[in-house]
């Protein structure tokens, strides 16, 4: 069921790592660090949600029921909180500071982390970036744009770059197309439960 799915994520996740190491010294990703996952909205494609969801069914018992509490009191907690505004809650997926699926994780992700362009075309940061962490010694709050100066101090070798890693772009990319990839309805991880 998953084959196409698991190539694109392989060829993906390779690239990805390509872009990890040339901008690894602007980035403080580590196990434990888990701001990304404390606050957000999970966009999650209908094929994301079946296969991060296979990953929860073979989970032990006691980490799905877990899992399936923490989903039920964020739908509460959004049926009760409705409004016009972008709901943003923590990831159920995420336990003790740890992804529970995490070899199953969104593709919003496995991109987070560094620059990329929106589907916009606009250079979107890391928001853990205003927290001391990613990219954080060379962007300027004021100018809300990675300062050359900065970068000059910084004493780093590579400069920052952005990536075209919107789900836009991924969706109806080469490698889409090759790996056959049809990705389906897209919307908030919460509400494909």
């Amino acid at each position: 069921m998953f084959e196409n799915y698991e190539t694109f994520l392989a060829v993906l996740d390779k690239k990805l790592k390509q872009f990890f190491e040339q901008q690894k010294e602007y980035v403080c990703c580590k196990r434990g660090c888990s701001f990304c996952c404390e606050e957000g909205c999970y966009p999650a494609s209908n094929i994301e949600y079946l296969y991060i969801k296979s990953a929860m069914d073979r989970l032990d018992k006691d980490l799905q029921e877990r899992i399936k509490d923490e989903i039920k009191r964020l739908k509460e907690q959004k049926e009760k909180e409705r409004g016009d505004k972008k709901w943003l809650y923590k990831c159920p997926f995420l336990i003790d500071n740890v992804c529970s699926v995490y070899n199953n994780r969104l593709i919003v992700c496995r991109t987070f982390g560094i620059p990329y362009f929106n589907d916009e075309g606009k250079i979107k940061t890391p928001f853990c970036m205003e927290r001391g962490l990613n990219y954080h010694q060379v962007y300027d709050p004021a100018i809300h744009k990675f300062s050359d100066e900065k970068f000059r101090l910084s004493g780093f070798k590579n400069e920052p770059l952005a990536y075209n890693l919107s789900k836009k772009f991924l969706y109806n990319s080469k490698l889409a197309e090759l790996t056959n990839m049809h990705f389906g309805e897209d919307k908030a991880l919460i509400d494909w439960f």
